[in-house]
């Protein structure tokens, strides 16, 4: 966990835990999706600067699949997330027999790593609603497959106007010999921030 000027140690340590409780939720969807145990093997949150954004995901360059959705209700703002391209069709091939899934550009796969995005997503969502007693709402998923420079930077247009940092969550998941590493980009609006922590109690 890394803190930050503008948070202090004991904000960051209430936000990271919204982060385990998100990332134990889609670790138990995702069991019950592919019919494996898949656990949890780390989890942290880290507030950074969205310029910083691409060089934790791999470099501005690195194949990912990108998931977008805006929040509303008691907060508002974006949530982006994120899982390196191999491993999503690592972690969505799981899902199928073997052979059903040939290679990232079937379609069995964009419906699988959909399914696979909005269960994560919705963890995040859960995790934060319930943690703040907040009410939440969403929009529906846009998930595209992009370089992280360029799916980090449509984060930027839509959020950076109302804020300077993004509080980035990142979870690694275990089923057998498969690690799959997924980040959520949190960036909600300075007055949104300020809600949650207050509904956290620091």
């Amino acid at each position: 966990m890394t803190s930050s000027p503008e948070l202090s140690h004991s904000q960051m340590a209430a936000l990271e835990r919204v982060g385990r409780v998100g990332s134990e939720l889609a670790a138990e969807s995702l069991s019950r999706i592919i019919g494996r145990p898949l656990r949890v093997a780390a989890s942290s949150a880290t507030l950074l600067p969205f310029q910083k954004v691409p060089e934790v995901l791999g470099g501005p360059e690195a194949e990912v699949v990108g998931i977008y959705l805006a929040i509303h209700g008691a907060v508002e703002g974006r949530i982006l997330l994120v899982i390196p391209a191999d491993r999503a069709y690592a972690l969505t091939h799981r899902m199928y027999e073997p052979g059903e899934v040939k290679d990232a550009d079937s379609p069995r796969f964009r419906v699988g790593v959909t399914l696979v995005a909005d269960v994560l997503a919705a963890s995040l969502l859960s995790a934060l609603s319930g943690t703040t007693r907040l009410p939440l709402y969403s929009t529906p998923t846009q998930t595209v497959t992009d370089m992280a420079g360029a799916i980090s930077s449509q984060l930027l247009a839509e959020a950076g106007a109302h804020s300077e940092n993004v509080l980035v969550y990142r979870c690694r998941f275990e089923c057998g010999e498969l690690i799959a590493e997924a980040h959520w980009l949190l960036a909600p609006a300075p007055a949104s921030m300020n809600t949650i922590l207050e509904a956290l109690g620091v």
